[in-house]
């Protein structure tokens, strides 16, 4: 009889265990996956782009993890090749079903109604604009193959506007650094004009949505390349109707001067890079016709911008 009795209490047990994990417990807080479950194991690429700063992961960049049992869950990488796992805690599948993750780059602590509102930075060395960098992707996984594989795409138009000063043109060639002896400029400066300069990312869906503040845009702290004579702006934005680039030239007080040249017509769309080789003449910008390319390689607009 008392044989009989355990034999009762340890099915009862199993069935309690089994009801328990049944639903909440899919993945997560079962310790060792209950013995029975498969490790989460995630890897993320960054598809056929190129970040903002590199074309591989940095360590200790961080991603957000979703699905129908975790919620922004943390996951960091230290190698560039994207193999990520969780800050705190593994996550398991112990039951036979499919389960879809949403995953972005990079990670917010704090996502109210799943949104990340963000500000296009006015710094445009490309490691500050890295923060914007967002990037979305999916995937799914199951008991019997817990590799999560994740593709990210960006989900915001970049801009690279290359600054240079024409030789032929009524300049040398390095006065568009403003600094080096002997220079006809004191100074350089680009600007963007009717900029949407603010926006939202959603962290389930992967949109950006562009917000309502409308300025004219000053860029600040380009990357000076003097072997090639040029000046870069890259700058991170939300989807919107291609503007028009305004550059200052100082060469004195007295003659300081603002030459604007038109950047084209249509959209800047999220997940492509537009150049923009803007070259300052005498009194003059030029730029040419823009192709558009996916982040990798990029499209290009030559531009001779015009005395304003």
């Amino acid at each position: 009889m008392k044989k009989n009795f355990m034999i009762l209490m340890g099915a009862a047990a199993m069935m309690l265990a089994s009801t328990a994990c049944s639903s909440d417990c899919t993945m997560s807080d079962v310790p060792n996956g209950g013995n029975n479950g498969a490790e989460l194991i995630v890897n993320g690429t960054i598809g056929d782009d190129s970040r903002a700063i590199n074309t591989s992961w940095e360590a200790g960049d961080a991603i957000g993890l979703s699905s129908d049992f975790i919620y922004n869950k943390r996951y960091t990488t230290a190698t560039a090749a994207g193999a990520f796992t969780p800050t705190v805690g593994k996550d398991y599948i112990i039951d036979g079903g499919t389960h879809s993750f949403t995953a972005y780059y990079p990670y917010s602590a704090s996502t109210p109604e799943n949104l990340i509102t963000f500000t296009v930075q006015a710094d445009a060395n490309p490691t500050a604009q890295k923060r914007n960098d967002f990037m979305f992707a999916t995937g799914s996984a199951t008991h019997a193959n817990p590799v999560l594989n994740l593709k990210f795409k960006h989900k915001m138009a970049r801009l690279v506007i290359n600054l240079r000063t024409s030789a032929s043109d009524g300049y040398n060639a390095d006065d568009v650094f403003g600094t080096v002896s002997g220079s006809k400029i004191k100074s350089t400066a680009a600007f963007l004009a009717s900029l949407c300069s603010n926006g939202s990312f959603n962290v389930l869906t992967g949109e950006v949505k562009k917000g309502t503040t409308i300025k004219d845009f000053d860029m600040t702290n380009p990357v000076d390349d003097t072997a090639n004579h040029v000046r870069t702006y890259t700058l991170l934005i939300p989807e919107q109707a291609i503007g028009e680039v305004v550059v200052r030239v100082n060469e004195g007080l007295a003659t300081e001067h603002y030459l604007s040249g038109s950047l084209g017509t249509g959209t800047w769309q999220g997940g492509y890079t537009y150049t923009y080789n803007v070259t300052l003449k005498s009194n003059a910008l030029s730029v040419s016709s823009a192709t558009i390319e996916a982040w990798t390689d990029g499209g290009s607009k030559d531009i001779v911008p015009v005395i304003v």
